[in-house]
């Protein structure tokens, strides 16, 4: 301190004078502008981060908007159908032999529209001929004859519901987990960077090719639930089921209330017996 002070009153220069250096004042500058360039460069990845999440959440909120736009979404499911009977046709068709795997194509078909036909014979006389287009006409057909049945149990009406209530849940299902697999591909692709490779680059290529994986689990699993589901009918409630038995009841269920011998057993802030999941107090103990 002193040292400095004397430097200063030798230099002629009092306490209060502002120093003012040439090359001090460029460092400043250069500095600054350093890090103005540092804070608009992370702006700028923040954005095109968020470009990517964006065009993702435009595409699924257009999906789910076309089908509650909807009383059916039956073409939509068609094409669902059309493209997973493409990928199993091919998958299964082709090889180092030439040789189909007709027994595989078959069990997928039965699994798929829960049917007790078993259409292998049907296919290997196409597999005969090496017909691909024939056999996936001939599966199409197939499914479509057997969604006409289910739709014909429920009626137009109540498959249309079906219809958007299974491609909601399956979407909004998949959604959810996308989000978070991007949030954790966002984190991973930091460390890329340490390999000389452009973090923001590798999650757009992650991320669509992401996104094709999410729309493809959307179609193979809507089209795998739809012949598995149905309505339950409950006095004012209706419940989706899966099992085999599609067939809609025409029955009402009895409701049942419970017999409790001695009501001093149950507290009256327990859970009632009845099961409404209200307390003993405000349902059956009053």
């Amino acid at each position: 301190g002193d040292r400095l002070k004397n430097l200063m009153e030798r230099l002629g220069v009092g306490e209060d004078d502002v120093i003012e250096n040439r090359f001090v004042s460029r460092a400043l500058e250069q500095a600054q502008a350093k890090i103005e360039g540092f804070n608009f460069d992370a702006r700028k990845y923040v954005l095109e981060y968020d470009d990517v999440m964006n065009r993702h959440r435009t595409a699924i909120y257009e999906l789910r908007n076309r089908i509650l736009a909807s009383s059916s979404s039956k073409d939509l499911i068609f094409e669902y159908f059309d493209w997973l009977v493409g990928r199993l046709v091919e998958m299964h068709t082709k090889s180092e032999t030439g040789e189909w795997n007709t027994e595989e194509i078959a069990e997928s078909i039965k699994t798929m529209t829960v049917s007790g036909q078993n259409l292998h014979g049907n296919f290997l006389e196409f597999s005969k001929t090496q017909d691909v287009g024939g056999l996936k006409k001939f599966i199409t057909d197939f499914i479509s004859e057997e969604y006409s049945k289910k739709e014909k149990e429920l009626g137009e009406e109540s498959m249309g519901r079906l219809e958007g209530l299974v491609l909601l849940r399956v979407i909004d299902e998949l959604w959810v987990d996308h989000l978070e697999a991007m949030e954790y591909l966002r984190e991973s692709v930091k460390l890329r960077a340490y390999g000389q490779r452009d973090p923001l680059a590798e999650y757009k290529v992650e991320g669509q090719r992401m996104f094709e994986e999410l729309l493809n689990n959307v179609k193979v699993q809507v089209a795998n639930l739809i012949f598995k589901v149905s309505f339950t009918e409950k006095p004012k409630s209706v419940e989706m089921y899966e099992g085999r038995d599609n067939l809609v009841s025409d029955k009402k269920e009895e409701k049942t209330e419970p017999v409790v011998s001695d009501k001093s057993q149950v507290g009256r802030n327990d859970p009632c017996p009845c099961g409404s999941k209200k307390k003993y107090k405000r349902c059956h103990g009053k």
